[in-house]
């Protein structure tokens, strides 16, 4: 996850390598010098929801992967989804700062299992996002400035509007050297929270932004290619490339070909 380049986690720490029908997915990439508990990986044949892609992650308490190919980032911007569950606890889903999740933090996330909260060098941001079903994939962005300023936008849950946001004016002067992703401290319970799409930046001016829903064969347009797409993996024909989880809920269903009929017929776009 060199930040110099964006870096998809679908595409570049989850890959898929069809055999036989079969999918051999690999964290290999983010394990960096973690010591951690392995993560689980894989796609639909191993009961792994995914958001874009065909693979993704899931993890429960005390398992993460981690990246510590970053710089000594002073200009940070990230973007990833979670598969909330029920947790019955708070379990902290992204830390950022010195090499190898250690040293003091310079960025934190929690899920409580109904809130996303935000800390930047020890300080709490705003009051969280609120308000988080279960069962649904979220989209997060951060963005940080040491010694400038700290955002977080919330989306999804299908919905094109955005949950929430926090920021702050100011932010403190930590640089970022490694990223870490899953359930890092903290307690899932007995739920798995799943991963999928992390991208990283250093731009100060250019969101990421979340990824087109409903674009099921990821060719950057919403039309009855992505109907074909999903109705192919709906069949086990193929399983769509793109992102096909229309309405969001962890599962590829009927319910996700009427989400991108309805889209089709709004004429929506992906932006």
């Amino acid at each position: 996850m060199k930040i110099s380049t964006r870096t998809l986690l679908a595409a570049a720490l989850l890959v898929a390598l069809p055999t036989s029908g079969a999918l051999a997915c690999t964290i290999t990439n983010w394990n960096g010098t973690n010591t951690a508990t392995a993560a689980n990986t894989g796609g639909p044949a191993q009961s792994i929801a995914r958001y874009s892609g065909v693979c993704a992650l899931a993890v429960d308490s005390g398992k993460y992967v981690v990246d510590n190919t970053p710089g000594t980032e002073g200009t940070y911007r990230a973007r990833f989804y979670v598969l909330t569950k029920a947790t019955g606890g708070t379990a902290t889903i992204f830390r950022a700062g010195a090499s190898d999740n250690g040293g003091s933090p310079v960025l934190e996330i929690d899920y409580t299992g109904s809130a996303f909260n935000f800390r930047q060098n020890g300080t709490t941001v705003g009051s969280g996002v609120t308000g988080i079903q279960a069962n649904k994939w979220y989209s997060i962005e951060v963005f940080y400035k040491a010694g400038a300023s700290f955002s977080a936008t919330v989306g999804g849950a299908g919905s094109d509007a955005v949950v929430g946001t926090v920021s702050s004016a100011t932010a403190g002067a930590g640089t970022i050297a490694s990223a870490v992703l899953g359930a890092v401290a903290g307690t899932t319970g007995s739920a798995s929270l799943g991963f999928d799409a992390f991208e990283s930046t250093r731009s100060e001016t250019t969101a990421i932004g979340r990824l087109c829903r409903g674009d099921a064969n990821a060719n950057g347009t919403i039309t009855i290619g992505d109907r074909t797409a999903l109705n192919n993996e709906l069949m086990s024909v193929s399983l769509a490339t793109g992102q096909p989880d229309c309405n969001e809920d962890g599962n590829i269903t009927v319910g996700d070909r009427t989400c991108v009929n309805n889209r089709i017929l709004a004429s929506a776009t992906c932006n």
